[in-house]
């Protein structure tokens, strides 16, 4: 997946996918919703864009690069 980095808050970098297919389903092609409740802790902050007909589509953690 490639990124466009973002100046965030207080000149931390943000990085956004550079399209919107991570949240797109594979299946029926609807728009996935955002659901930040898979972070495991020690593992920092990620989010999975679900459909609701079909489950987890993707995962994307922002701040992978920091890591």
């Amino acid at each position: 997946m490639e990124y466009d980095e973002l100046d965030g808050p207080e000149g931390v970098p943000v990085r956004v996918p550079t399209s919107d297919d991570y949240r797109t389903c594979s299946e029926c092609g609807g728009d996935c919703y955002p659901d930040p409740s898979i972070t495991v802790e020690g593992q920092g902050a990620r989010i999975a864009f679900v459909c609701s007909e079909h489950g987890v589509q993707s995962v994307v953690d922002p701040f992978e690069e920091q890591r």
